[in-house]
């Protein structure tokens, strides 16, 4: 408010005397340094007090007391200190708004994982500028910072104090998708997919009944609601969603999704959700990741075939799933997914079958119907190399031979040979999943620290006042830009790595 008043205010050059009373007036409130602090601290203890479960109650009060101490610690200032070095871009020994956000964003993002809204960015600024001068000095931003302490410890304490109220009552979209999934399983017979299925179902019911999934959601929530109306919005909602997701299932959701679940779980039709109902919409979705989990399984048996079960194919295409499915990543998830449905696609083709008789009928040289080691090795020796650029030597491919000599009679007929296709298949595809992992890494600023250092500069030039100043810092980011696309850029990296490698 603040903010928007000053605005106003200099734009309407005194014209507006009301305007400039109503600034004066909000500066001139009472505060004192410390208070919202000393505030927050005294909810924290009572917090504790109105907790019923005794082990609850037991780890808060803990984060309480251990965040007693890093709020007036050394470290915490030597902290605080360096973030504000950081974030003075103009080195004016203050923040304003503008230098204060980014820092105050990317603080809220890495330790409690949510992004801060534009108003709520201005009502904390607000809150520490004790002077009411527009900007934070040094000991008003350490104000702040021992503020974002106490903050992480409320949110974990709250969500506790909720969680044991927060149960999917049968009926529920979540206990419904949960039945279904317990009946896929239970289809399955007694077959190696099932225990894995059964593995996934434990570790699902086991994340829905911790502490930590409910009490985390609820503090989100909490945050999200902005208005402190005790239900979320559809624009509330979406990103306090997003967050939890991406957070607890490396799921991310498009907004047409989430509008599409907004309404499925607004019960009443009140067109609002509240905490109940929010912290059911995130059990529906870990319930239905953990089935995605298991038709990802079946899918793998069904990729090898019925008659491959217990082969190292069947092995190669479970492990392919488990990397897939254990993929932190949104991205790399979503790629990876993607290459899973094309290789299962392809192996149900018909030029796919096409592809193993042809070749199996070409190593086949004195047409038995049958491939003896001798036609088997070079086969498997050249597919190897071309994909995975290794030399085989003699011994392994004695046990390949023997790994996809099914029967043990001494030759691989085509139903062995396709399986062992099928192998080279799940292994290839691993490769492909693990490089694309590699690329979604290299891409995110998140663990390239070049992007996030290019996203800061970035956000520096654009804050840049001055339009002449800004428009050629803009220039350079652009030549820097074309300089690293450039194939000179590669291969004088290259040289340079190459030089340098002296083993």
């Amino acid at each position: 408010r603040a903010v928007k008043l000053e605005v106003a205010v200099k734009a309407l050059a005194g014209e507006n005397d009301q305007l400039r009373a109503d600034l004066e007036q909000y500066r001139a409130r009472d505060y004192v340094p410390g208070q919202v602090v000393d505030q927050l601290v005294e909810e924290l203890q009572a917090l504790v007090e109105s907790l019923t479960n005794p082990n609850a109650k037991a780890k808060v009060d803990e984060a309480v007391k251990d965040a007693m101490v890093v709020i007036d610690s050394a470290e915490l200032r030597q902290g605080c200190d360096e973030a504000f070095a950081a974030a003075d871009t103009d080195n004016g020994g203050t923040l304003s708004i503008l230098e204060f956000g980014p820092c105050a964003k990317k603080l809220f993002v890495e330790t409690v994982g949510w992004e801060l809204l534009d108003k709520q960015l201005v009502y904390l600024f607000n809150q520490f500028d004790a002077d009411k001068d527009g900007t934070l000095d040094p000991n008003e931003f350490h104000d702040f910072f021992r503020y974002l302490v106490l903050v992480v410890t409320k949110v974990q304490a709250e969500g506790y104090q909720d969680a044991e109220s927060m149960p999917a009552p049968e009926g529920t979209l979540p206990f419904v998708e949960f039945e279904k999934l317990n009946a896929m399983v239970d289809g399955l017979g007694d077959s190696d997919a099932k225990a894995r299925c059964m593995a996934r179902m434990v570790e699902l019911t086991a994340m829905l009944h911790s502490a930590d999934f409910v009490s985390q959601s609820i503090a989100t929530f909490k945050w999200a609601d902005a208005d402190g109306s005790g239900a979320l919005d559809v624009y509330e909602f979406c990103p306090a969603a997003r967050q939890c997701i991406l957070r607890w299932l490396s799921e991310d959701v498009a907004d047409a999704q989430l509008h599409e679940a907004f309404i499925a779980f607004d019960t009443n039709g009140d067109r609002k959700l509240s905490a109940t109902e929010f912290v059911q919409f995130l059990q529906y979705c870990a319930v239905r990741t953990v089935r995605q989990s298991c038709e990802l399984i079946l899918e793998a048996k069904e990729m090898t075939g019925g008659n491959a079960e217990g082969s190292a194919a069947d092995t190669a295409f479970q492990d392919l799933v488990e990397f897939v499915t254990n993929l932190e990543q949104p991205e790399a998830k979503r790629r990876c997914m993607a290459d899973l449905q094309q290789v299962r696609t392809l192996l149900q083709s018909d030029s796919f079958l096409d592809a193993v008789v042809s070749g199996f009928v070409d190593a086949d040289a004195n047409s038995s119907g049958r491939l003896t080691l001798d036609e088997f090795a070079p086969v498997a020796a050249a597919v190897v190399g071309r994909h995975f650029d290794e030399v085989l030597g003699v011994s392994t491919l004695f046990k390949l031979f023997a790994e996809f000599d099914a029967n043990c009679d001494g030759s691989i007929d085509v139903v062995e040979y396709e399986t062992f296709v099928k192998y080279l298949v799940a292994l290839v595809t691993r490769r492909r999943c693990e490089a694309v992992v590699e690329t979604v890494k290299w891409e995110s600023p998140e663990t390239n620290p070049a992007l996030a250092r290019r996203r800061e500069l970035e956000a520096t030039v654009a804050s840049v006042a001055d339009a002449p100043t800004r428009a050629e810092c803009g220039g350079l980011i652009d030549q820097l830009d074309a300089a690293m696309e450039h194939a000179n850029f590669v291969v004088g990296c290259a040289a340079a790595f190459l030089t340098a490698d002296f083993s």
